[in-house]
């Protein structure tokens, strides 16, 4: 070999070795300079704007990756258990989901689950007579009568059933169907809608009210709607 060849050998072999601390050199460095790795824990979030009362789908849920420090205490971490609840309270989008926060989709939870749609719950005092001596139970029906003593156009005391097949939500604080009050119950919350309820408020605050309980195989008859005149035509 010679002269030459060993020079271009070594020059070679110079720049391999060269090449390589370089790379070890850039591994080091990058090694040091990298950021570690943040660990993270899973969050569910809504995906769009829940109203409340929304039955959830998977749809309006996503899991997100949190530090565990940002974690929102008590947010879900998967929505299996979640998916089939009601939402108890509007939740935007973006907003940690929190199991407290749904409700069972199953059994509801809360008066505002047992409310038919279209109709409002309201609640009226009643005394033992007017309450069926606390025997009422959630569930059952009733019929709603008035007694009319006095207003302008009723000549005579009056009484009518305006309201009939009402459904009981409560009675006093109990919700379940069929089960009744602990102690007796000086309120009844009944299921109505608006007008409804409009001829119960006036019954109840400028008249008076009793409620008689229907058999559950009767069938409600409608009723004409009640305003203060009809009944001056009854006591006419």
């Amino acid at each position: 070999m010679n002269v030459r060849t060993t020079s271009r050998v070594v020059l070679a072999v110079a720049l391999l070795l060269g090449l390589a601390a370089a790379f070890l050199v850039k591994g080091y460095l990058d090694a040091r300079t990298r950021p570690a790795a943040v660990a993270t824990e899973p969050e569910v979030v809504a995906a769009q704007d829940i109203p409340s009362g929304t039955l959830l789908t998977a749809a309006m849920l996503l899991v997100r990756q949190v530090p565990p420090a940002y974690v929102v205490p008590g947010a879900a971490r998967a929505p299996g258990a979640l998916l089939g609840g009601i939402v108890r309270e509007d939740i935007v989008a973006g907003e940690p989901v929190l199991p407290a926060d749904v409700a069972s989709g199953d059994a509801g939870s809360g008066l505002a689950f047992a409310i038919p749609q279209g109709d409002v719950a309201l609640t009226v005092s009643v005394d033992p007579l007017a309450g069926q001596d606390g025997m009422l139970r959630p569930g059952d029906r009733v019929d709603v009568v008035g007694i009319v003593t006095s207003g302008a156009g009723i000549p005579a005391p009056a009484v009518s059933t305006p309201l009939r097949g009402i459904p009981v939500l409560a009675v006093g604080q109990t919700t379940d169907p069929g089960s009744a009050a602990q102690g007796g119950y000086t309120t009844v919350t009944l299921a109505v809608n608006t007008q409804e309820a409009e001829e119960i408020v006036y019954l109840e605050h400028f008249q008076s009210l009793t409620l008689t309980l229907e058999p559950p195989s009767q069938p409600s008859s409608p009723v004409a709607p009640f305003t203060a005149g009809s009944l001056a035509g009854v006591a006419a």
